[in-house]
């Protein structure tokens, strides 16, 4: 079935991947997010500041995240998984125990990195079934990118270019002047995801300031005045569509270009009308006469 671009469902929940120095406060800023529940694959539930301490799912195992139920899951809004990348040792571990040959010196092969990028794919497919926000959290870490030396989320293998691609947001947490900051906007100097515009958020655990229930309510907010937006700039497309197809007469060409030219610009909509003007005028081989300010035939 074809939907039209204003059709887009804004509502689905919101997935996110933030990521920093280990003790910057990223778990306990996460659960500030609606209704969180922590899958702790790091063991890191007693850094939590105390205030912040929500439910959490302790994990040894792959098998320990695998048999969360959605009745499990049914009181719950967000999904927090702290941190992604021992999740994935997890599953590497997993891999190694079904598939020894796929191992290699308490690592995986480069079968085994396929075999991983598989099932975390399928994981990842899974989760958005069950209608919860998903935070991912993870230590960062300094790669190159030529001679740049940029910071990036702490995830193995093909794993970070998938939950690139999966999440809405990817913000990176720092210290800036001895506040709390996160950017999801990318940079020459680390990873970042912002499919809303949101501005860099400033946070502390101590007061609220910035907790991320607030945010995840501005991102629905911007999704929705974008959304929107987008109806109103199909409709001003479809006006100025409409009114150049009209045109028939050197007199219509000039009432119809000064009401053109009044309009709200919403986007690119100038350019729209300025190149179907053109196509029109040629079709109909008028020119702009800059000195008598009228069209006239050619």
């Amino acid at each position: 079935m074809i939907k039209k671009a204003n059709e887009i469902d804004q509502t689905q929940p919101l997935k996110a991947l933030f990521y920093g120095q280990p003790g910057i406060g990223k778990t306990s800023w996460a659960m500030t997010a609606p209704s969180p529940l922590l899958i702790d694959c790091d063991k890191g539930i007693h850094r939590v500041s105390m205030k912040f301490r929500k439910d959490y799912v302790p994990v040894n195992s792959w098998d320990d995240i695998m048999s969360i139920t959605r009745e499990d899951l049914s009181p719950y809004k967000t999904i927090i998984i702290d941190t992604a990348g021992s999740m994935l040792d997890f599953l590497t571990q997993q891999i190694i125990k079904e598939q020894p040959k796929l191992g290699s010196n308490g690592g995986l092969t480069l079968q085994g990195y396929g075999v991983l990028k598989n099932r975390f794919t399928a994981f990842l497919s899974m989760m958005a079934t069950m209608n919860k926000h998903i935070i991912f959290i993870a230590h960062d870490k300094e790669g190159k990118d030529g001679d740049n030396t940029v910071i990036r989320p702490d995830i193995i293998g093909g794993s970070l270019a998938i939950i690139m691609r999966s999440m809405d947001l990817v913000g990176y947490i720092e210290s800036v002047n001895n506040r709390r900051v996160v950017n999801c906007s990318p940079t020459d100097r680390y990873y970042g995801k912002n499919t809303c515009n949101l501005q860099a958020i400033q946070f502390d655990v101590s007061t609220g300031e910035g907790n991320l229930t607030g945010i995840f309510e501005q991102y629905f907010q911007e999704q929705g005045e974008s959304a929107l937006m987008l109806e109103d700039y199909m409709t001003l497309v479809d006006v100025i569509k409409e009114k150049i197809g009209s045109i028939d007469s050197p007199e219509m060409a000039l009432e119809v270009t000064n009401e053109v030219k009044a309009m709200e610009v919403i986007w690119d909509s100038k350019l729209i009308a300025q190149t179907h003007l053109r196509s029109k005028l040629a079709e109909l081989k008028l020119k702009y006469n800059k000195e008598e300010g009228i069209y006239e035939s050619l």
